[in-house]
């Protein structure tokens, strides 16, 4: 993240039935909201967690990453 901040974007949910000792599948019902799944697709969201408020809430970020000067070497 480009700021320090409460916010956590949820990147990965895992589903175990009870008793069972394996993942549900499909994993995360077959949508993901990042990354790559396999037979599956990817569904973009600002859905955000803030661990001091316990809230979620969509945020729209102005700067997702720090940037750095160009190198010159």
């Amino acid at each position: 993240m480009a700021t320090r901040n409460p916010l956590e974007i949820s990147l990965a949910n895992f589903t175990v039935v009870n008793g069972e000792n394996h993942l549900q599948r499909p994993v995360a019902g077959g949508v993901v909201q990042g990354g790559v799944l396999a037979n599956g697709q990817t569904q973009v969201t600002n859905l955000t967690f803030n661990t001091e408020t316990k809230q979620y809430s969509y945020t729209n970020f102005t700067q997702m990453f720090i940037t750095y000067a160009a190198s010159t070497a």
